[in-house]
């Protein structure tokens, strides 16, 4: 029940005999990231193959094609599409209604087979689209088609010189799988935008967008893959390149907020600590009056947690997901389908103040969704907080989210105007000094682009971002 999604997630194995198998377990233990497709390339010495569609991990990748694309080196992505509408829309679609599932892309150059994985977005993806069609070569919508293309036309002789290449040409947001019959390279975009760490298990090399998914393979953490990075794995081990002068480091902030598990890293940062810190920040800057029962939303507690223990209130576990509401067929006439349907049920704040604390607000849907909960669990008064700022701009570095126009900062931009069309008796959101004032590690360079508008480096706009809010705009 996360509001923001990665565009794109990336999961890799080198050098284990059953690699296919733990991308898989791999992508599972990073579907909270993303959920509208799944992408998968093998390659087993003498070839590269790959599939995606649309839906779940599960769907998709199915038991009997892991077991017959197993190979001793794959690569995985999970695409990442909102859905902001009233109900949840088809598996594996936006709320556009399409979903552009193209990764990895498997294409041939001369020296073979490759398959190319992409996370984040690329800011000059319009120019360097030109540029390859007037040289007579389509490149697609998706961010990894193009790169596909760009290494194909480029003159290195190997494979690792046309990727270091390919990426000096690269401007944005990315984190980069690109697969041979006989070797695996990973890269980082040199402000670090999107996340990639690097594990161990035995004489397998790992990468992954979050370390939570690495240690859920029974991985040992080696490191965050650093900002401007490339790592190239194949028979004789790994060798590290850092072919890019260094910039400023812009990591998204929506690791940290909300994007990576409880229990994960990001770049070293434990994700607890900020998350109970932004509870705190909100709870000092904007108390809720009256407020003496304090919840969150099931799976994000962290943050109604850090609020409680900041006020020194009671923090209850009390929203919970009903299983009722997941069951596609229609209820009996007899039966109040809102009833049926409602996707929350609260416990316990019968007759309670309450205050409903939550990590990001992006369309108003699921606080919608949890005031329902909590009226029709008897509480008197429900208020709002949030701990980030509300959601207000377009990310275009590779974060999945509604149109602007979508989301309820926008929409609802004065807190008594919020309050009232969220159906809550009061509020609030933190500020972006606030929210920014709460990370010990702000000064280690943060993108907070959705939140504040602050773009760090200019982005095309317009035809390049196809496919990154999953509606045609």
């Amino acid at each position: 029940m996360t509001v923001l999604q990665d565009e794109g997630s990336l999961v890799g194995v080198a050098g284990h005999r059953h690699a296919t198998h733990l991308v898989y377990m791999g992508l599972m233990a990073m579907q909270h990231r993303a959920s509208a497709g799944v992408g998968l390339a093998m390659a087993d010495g003498s070839t590269v193959r790959g599939l995606h569609a649309p839906g779940t991990v599960d769907r998709v990748l199915t038991g009997r094609i892991v077991d017959q694309m197993d190979a001793p080196m794959a690569i995985g992505r999970l695409t990442g599409v909102p859905s902001f509408g009233p109900v949840d829309p088809a598996p594996g679609l936006g709320a556009g209604g399409r979903v552009d599932v193209q990764e990895p892309v498997v294409r041939t150059w001369s020296g073979g087979r490759l398959a190319v994985a992409t996370a984040g977005r690329l800011t000059n993806g319009k120019a360097l689209r030109k540029e390859v069609l007037e040289r007579g070569v389509l490149a697609g919508d998706s961010d990894a088609e193009l790169v596909a293309a760009l290494l194909a036309l480029e003159d290195g002789r190997t494979l690792v010189n046309r990727v270091v290449a390919v990426l000096h040409r690269l401007r944005g947001a990315f984190s980069l799988l690109v697969l041979s019959e006989e070797r695996l390279i990973a890269a980082r975009d040199p402000r670090g935008y999107r996340p990639l760490c690097i594990g161990q298990l035995g004489a397998a090399t790992l990468f992954a967008s979050e370390d939570a998914a690495l240690r859920d393979l029974g991985c040992e953490m080696v490191r965050p893959v650093a900002p401007g990075e490339v790592l190239v794995v194949d028979n004789h081990g790994m060798l590290g390149l850092k072919p890019f002068l260094s910039k400023p480091r812009s990591a998204s902030l929506a690791d940290l907020v909300e994007l990576a598990r409880d229990d994960a890293t990001v770049d070293g940062i434990p994700v607890p600590d900020v998350r109970l810190a932004l509870g705190q920040a909100i709870a000092k800057e904007r108390p809720a009056p009256g407020a003496g029962l304090i919840v969150g939303l099931p799976g994000q507690e962290l943050v109604a947690a850090g609020y409680a223990q900041a006020l020194g209130r009671r923090f209850v576990p009390a929203l919970s997901v009903r299983r009722a509401s997941r069951i596609a067929h229609p209820a009996p006439a007899d039966v109040d389908d809102a009833v049926f349907r409602a996707p929350l049920r609260a416990s316990g704040v019968h007759r309670a103040d309450v205050a409903l604390i939550v990590p990001v607000l992006g369309t108003g849907i699921e606080v919608e969704h949890a005031v329902q909960a909590l009226r029709a669990g008897g509480a008197r008064r429900v208020h709002l907080r949030v701990a980030t700022p509300g959601l207000a701009h377009a990310d275009p570095f590779g974060l999945a989210l509604p149109p602007p126009e979508a989301l309820a900062a926008v929409r609802l931009p004065l807190p008594e105007v919020l309050a009232d069309g969220l159906s809550v008796d009061s509020a609030a959101s933190l500020s972006v000094e606030g929210m920014r004032a709460a990370i010990d590690a702000w000064e280690d360079g943060w993108c907070d682009v959705a939140w504040s508008g602050e773009i760090p480096e200019a982005a095309e706009v317009g035809a390049d971002q196809l496919g990154l809010f999953g509606a045609d705009e």
